[in-house]
């Protein structure tokens, strides 16, 4: 190669688009859509608890068991999965008028906690659409030795279906808290005084 000649670099291969491709406006806004999934049905995580503790009525008086419960309850091999399997066993077995009076809860939960555990582990693979902001998450799991590949959409519509889920899920832990409470009555009362 001669001096006037100089050596031209390969253009740099394109990188896939992903979170790091697609920007930072993008990304906070991917953001915003997890955290308001993770923020809410973390909430419901706290009324499960609430309400399992208030069957076992584990009140003031009872600290030490309050305090052990609590500590099993938050540990990281006591999930989500777990808690909703009590609340069920709870409201099937013990609670069966409220359960055929409000027969999609658990179902309805169980399909928040889904979507909440797909949000908060997908990987973004591109932006489905930028007209309407909705972006494509992925997320790969083993089944079988094959891999099973999960898609969600996210965007303010499916936010929006979420809410609505989200509050008939609330409401209806809250009025059984509320039936757990009375249930409990005058022993519930006595132990906060």
């Amino acid at each position: 190669m001669g001096k006037s000649q100089k050596k031209i670099k390969p253009p740099k291969a394109e990188m896939p688009l992903d979170e790091n491709a697609i920007g930072n406006d993008l990304d906070k806004e991917i953001s915003v859509y997890r955290g308001k999934v993770i923020h809410y049905v973390t909430e419901l995580e706290y009324l499960t608890e609430l309400a399992i503790l208030n069957y076992f009525k584990l009140t003031e008086s009872d600290e030490l068991l309050k305090t052990f419960v609590y500590s099993f309850f938050t540990s990281e091999s006591f999930g989500l999965h777990t808690k909703h399997s009590i609340l069920s066993y709870i409201i099937t077995n013990i609670f069966p008028d409220f359960r055929e009076q409000h027969p999609h809860l658990l179902d309805t939960f169980g399909e928040l906690i889904t979507l909440r555990n797909r949000y908060a582990h997908s990987k973004v693979i591109r932006p489905y659409s930028n007209d309407y902001k909705i972006y494509m998450l992925a997320q790969v799991k083993t089944k079988r030795s094959k891999p099973d590949i999960h898609t969600s959409l996210l965007n303010e519509k499916t936010l929006q279906i979420f809410y609505g889920k989200y509050w008939s899920v609330k409401t209806e832990l809250d009025l059984l808290i509320k039936i757990i409470r009375d249930r409990n009555g005058s022993k519930w009362k006595k132990a906060l005084v």
